[in-house]
């Protein structure tokens, strides 16, 4: 994850104790075999659909007050490994007294990162993993250009 100084005062501003926490959508970037970028300040000038997506459906980068927290119960412990604690986590938040601010936040930019969707989970979590690991190849109109090329790219007229 790569933040810089306005999402830290967004972060700031969208989290306030017994009363508000915040749930930001972070930009998810797609493998980087397909978009092509090295440099991480060209990541906030270049939020693209090309370069990867919002994530609507991420729950794991929060900001709330650890006393909040506490009050909530924190982490659910049967929760093994990646999938779903975070959901589970943002539902008992928004069962709570507590509000939540949910927005895209363009200073948030989760990198690329290859991940195992490995069968020690359960169903839904990896049901979960393989649609999270499915989304973050890359854009439809990337794949289906690359489908296109392979396709004509061996055909003769």
């Amino acid at each position: 994850m790569i933040f810089n100084r306005d999402s830290l005062n967004r972060i700031r501003m969208n989290t306030i104790k017994s009363q508000l926490v915040y749930f930001p959508i972070i930009f998810s970037l797609y493998d980087n075999f397909f978009i092509n970028q090295t440099k991480h300040n060209d990541y906030f000038n270049s939020i693209n659909s090309d370069m990867g997506y919002w994530r609507h459906f991420g729950y794991g980068m929060f900001s709330i007050y650890k006393s909040d927290f506490d009050r909530i119960g924190g982490f659910n412990k049967k929760f093994i490994g990646w999938g779903q604690e975070d959901y589970e986590l943002f539902s008992r938040i928004k069962a709570s007294n507590l509000s939540i601010m949910r927005t895209t936040d363009q200073g948030l930019v989760h990198l690329f990162h290859k991940f195992d969707c490995d069968s020690s989970k359960t169903s839904i979590q990896i049901t979960s993993c393989r649609k999270s690991k499915a989304r973050t190849v890359a854009s439809q109109r990337v794949l289906t250009n690359l489908i296109y090329s392979k396709i004509y790219s061996n055909l003769t007229f």
